[in-house]
C-alpha cells in the first residue's frame, strides 16, 4: 500500500512537471576577428590574414567576413569586400589591390546567419611607392627671348604620382640639326604630396629660328614616369649676327655699281 502511494505521488509530480527544451537563438558575433595581420609586400598588393572570433563570441557558424577599408584622407565611399569563411572555421587570407603610396584604414567583422558582428580595432598601413604611371599635364612652351624658352606644366594626377615627386626631366631635341639633344633635371620644386603646383622652367641655349621638340617626365624615389606627348615649337627669329662675306664691287655701267657677295 505504501509503495502504491509513493508511485502515485511520483506520477502526479511527473504530470505537473513541464519538461521544456529551450533553444538559445543565434545572435550577432559579439567579438571581432582575431590575430589580424596586414603586410605590405609590394607597392599595391596587400595580403590580409585573420582568425575567427573566439568560439564563445561567434554565437553561430561564421559564414563570411566583411573587410571595410578607405584611404586617407577618407575616400568618398568606403570599400567593403565580402570574403567567404573557410570551411573549417580557421584562418582566412585575402589579397587587396590598393593605390601605391597611400595610407589606408582597415576593419574586419564576422558575418553569421543573423548579420554583421562586431568590428575589429582599426588597423593602419601605408602602401609602398612606385614610379609615376602617368606623365605631367598640360605642357606649355612660351618664348621668353630668341634663345630662351619658358616651359610650364602641371604634375601628374594625384593618383598617378605614386610617391613624392622629387624632380622632372625635360627632353629637348633640335630639328633639323640636333644642336640640343639632352635631359635636363629640374629639382627646384615644392616637395609636397600630392604635388599640385604649376612648375615652370626657363630653358637657355636653343638657337634662334630653329625647331625644337620638348617632352617632360616626373621622377620620384622609385624611378622615371612616362613622358608627355612631344610638343614642337620654332624659336623666334633674330637679326643676322654676321655680315655678308666675300663682297666684290664692279662697275656695270658708267652710272651703276654692282655688288656680289656670298651669304652665310
Amino acid at each position: 500500500m505504501g509503495n502504491n502511494v509513493i508511485l502515485l505521488q511520483l506520477l502526479l509530480c511527473l504530470i505537473r512537471l513541464q519538461i521544456t527544451t529551450t533553444i538559445i537563438p543565434s545572435s550577432l558575433a559579439s567579438g571581432p576577428p582575431t590575430n589580424i595581420t596586414i603586410l605590405t609586400l609590394s607597392d599595391n598588393t596587400i595580403p590580409i590574414d585573420w582568425f575567427p572570433p573566439l568560439a564563445i563570441e561567434r554565437n553561430d557558424i561564421i559564414l563570411s567576413y566583411n573587410i571595410t577599408y578607405y584611404g586617407n584622407p577618407i575616400d568618398t565611399n568606403l570599400t567593403v569586400e565580402e570574403v567567404m569563411a573557410s570551411p573549417n572555421q580557421e584562418n582566412s587570407i585575402y589579397y587587396v589591390i590598393l593605390e601605391a603610396y597611400n595610407n589606408y584604414t582597415f576593419v574586419i567583422s564576422a558575418v553569421n546567419s543573423i548579420g554583421v558582428g562586431m568590428e575589429s580595432e582599426p588597423m593602419y598601413i601605408e602602401t609602398q611607392p612606385t614610379a609615376p604611371d602617368q606623365p605631367p599635364q598640360i605642357l606649355i612652351v612660351e618664348f621668353f627671348e630668341e634663345t630662351r624658352i619658358l616651359l610650364g606644366w602641371l604634375p601628374p594626377l594625384t593618383e598617378a604620382q605614386n610617391g613624392l615627386i622629387t624632380s622632372y626631366i625635360i627632353q629637348v631635341v633640335g630639328n633639323p640639326f640636333p644642336s640640343m639633344n639632352e635631359f635636363i633635371n629640374v629639382s627646384n620644386i615644392t616637395t609636397d604630396y600630392p604635388a599640385t603646383d604649376t612648375v615652370t622652367y626657363l630653358l637657355s641655349g636653343p638657337e634662334e629660328f630653329n625647331n625644337y621638340t620638348f617632352s617632360v617626365a616626373a621622377v620620384n624615389s622609385e624611378g622615371i614616369g612616362p613622358y608627355t606627348n612631344e610638343l614642337t615649337q620654332e624659336t623666334l627669329p633674330a637679326a643676322p649676327d654676321m655680315s655678308p662675306r666675300n663682297v666684290t664691287a664692279f662697275s656695270d655701267t658708267t652710272t651703276q655699281l654692282c655688288y656680289l657677295y656670298k651669304s652665310n
